[in-house]
């Protein structure tokens, strides 16, 4: 070995040891404070995750995290993430949460008896919950408890501004052993705080307090990322009228009713409904999600529940068209159907609204202050814009879907109550049984293919009549 080819394997070697040195750091820098990095868009990130307590271990806790950009070296502005706890096998808490150029505070009351109960105001987007002077965020529950062991996940969803969704990001975790913590002493720490809930949210809707979060951040019950059950995936995406805003449980969404209705109609259990609303986002934010959260998880169909955010965020009709048309060419790149379907909006069809629904559908404006009702024609040309959509992407115009009903189906503007989610979701059936039953026959064959090899004797129409996309026929025969 010449002299350069040791400087190299000793550069090397240091390179390593302080790649180990770092890593040793991002999880036992002290007792009370862990520090991990992620690199993102060439910027280095440190997120700093502090205990501390008025006086002693006894107290009430608190729990700070700062996110600082350490190449920009100022805090990072708009970020958004969804933070899960575990405790052994059990998963204790999934929400977000939003800071912007802060240090995050959340005051920790531990209680071994009660399940975990979170406070605090929550903003539209993603239904974070956000920090106020007055109305701090509060855990209440079975964390931070002596002798217990915890795992902190911290998953980021948006950076720099709140349409900019940055879900492929490593995870970052934190694992949390209570008996080697200090819990160092913090005289400004509020030891005094209230039992009582200091907000609902920002619709005052009680009943999503109450919506279960998945590990994915969406609404509903867990996600299997591989899929083993080869399910058939179908996923909902939209804003807070898909989300459910309005609903008074997870069952009486737009997905929960449409779960429903395909267990009974089918015997089998091959579906499953996955409900990828978010509070707040528009056709930007959703092309996003569709490539970044849904697509890894192998969606066979997906459905385009929006127009609403939209406008609200003066987006022009050649706006909404390119990100429609994005998310369609996602579908027929990635083998997956896609359908695009323009929302009701009180106010906007010909239905015979209620006294409720008349108030806010004039009382109703966008971002910008403009009344909601004055930009009907603009929607119009949203619904024209459906109608140029490539043929591989089916659309749909519901502005109308109410018309001849007399009832009630708004709980504002454009969120829907339970009787409007169930309409909806009873349409979707009828639009899409022939679609399902078609996937599902598919996933029977798939799954009947025995592990050996075999030869099936098949015609060219019958292998190509379940496939819809020019991208997989030019596949069978490797045309160029």
């Amino acid at each position: 070995m010449n002299v350069t080819d040791k400087k190299y394997l000793i550069g090397f070697l240091i390179f390593v040891i302080s790649f180990i040195s770092l890593e040793f750091i991002a999880y036992s820098f002290a007792e009370d404070q862990y520090i991990s990095s992620i690199s993102y868009d060439e910027r280095q990130i440190d997120v700093e995750l502090e205990f501390s307590s008025k006086n002693s271990i006894n107290d009430n806790k608190l729990m700070s995290i700062t996110f600082f950009d350490k190449t920009k070296q100022e805090n990072v502005k708009n970020l958004t993430f969804f933070m899960t706890i575990t405790n052994g096998n059990s998963q204790i808490l999934k929400e977000y949460f939003y800071v912007n150029d802060e240090k995050l505070e959340i005051y920790v009351l531990p209680d071994i008896e009660n399940k975990l109960l979170i406070k605090g105001n929550q903003q539209y987007n993603f239904d974070a919950y956000i920090m106020t002077p007055s109305a701090p965020i509060q855990i209440e529950g079975p964390f931070l408890i002596q002798d217990e062991k915890y795992k902190i996940i911290l998953k980021f969803k948006t950076i720099d501004n709140l349409e900019n969704i940055v879900s492929h990001l490593e995870p970052i975790e934190f694992e949390i052993d209570v008996n080697k913590m200090k819990f160092k002493n913090n005289e400004n720490f509020k030891n005094n705080l209230s039992n009582e809930r200091s907000s609902i949210n920002f619709l005052e809707v009680e009943a999503n307090q109450k919506a279960t979060l998945n590990n994915f951040g969406f609404r509903g019950q867990d996600i299997e990322p591989e899929n083993l059950e080869q399910k058939l995936r179908i996923f909902l995406l939209g804003g807070s009228t898909m989300y459910g805003t309005g609903a008074t449980s997870d069952d009486t969404t737009i997905s929960g009713h449409l779960n429903q209705i395909i267990i009974d109609s089918f015997s089998s259990k091959q579906f499953e409904i996955i409900n990828a609303g978010i509070q707040g986002i528009n056709s930007d934010v959703e092309k996003q999600v569709l490539e970044k959260d849904i697509i890894p998880l192998n969606p066979d169909y997906v459905i385009v529940f929006d127009g609403w955010n939209d406008l609200q965020k003066d987006h022009s009709p050649t706006v909404i068209y390119k990100n429609w048309k994005f998310m369609c060419e996602l579908g027929n790149k990635h083998g997956f159907e896609t359908s695009i379907i323009l929302q009701p909006i009180a106010g906007f069809g010909e239905k015979s609204l209620s006294e409720r629904e008349r108030y806010f559908a004039e009382k109703a404006v966008d971002e910008f202050g403009t009344k909601l009702i004055s930009k009907i024609s603009i929607y119009q040309e949203y619904k024209s814009k459906l109608k140029s959509l490539p043929e591989y992407c089916t659309t749909h115009n519901f502005v109308g879907i109410f018309d001849s009903n007399d009832k009630e189906v708004y709980y504002d503007e454009g969120h829907l109550n339970d009787y409007g989610n169930e309409l909806i979701a009873k349409e979707f059936f009828q639009l899409y049984h022939d679609d399902f039953i078609s996937l599902s026959k598919q996933i029977s064959f798939k799954q009947n293919i025995p592990k050996s090899d075999i030869f099936l004797q098949i015609t060219f129409q019958e292998l190509i009549s379940n496939y819809k996309t020019p991208d997989f026929i030019l596949k069978i025969f490797q045309i160029n």
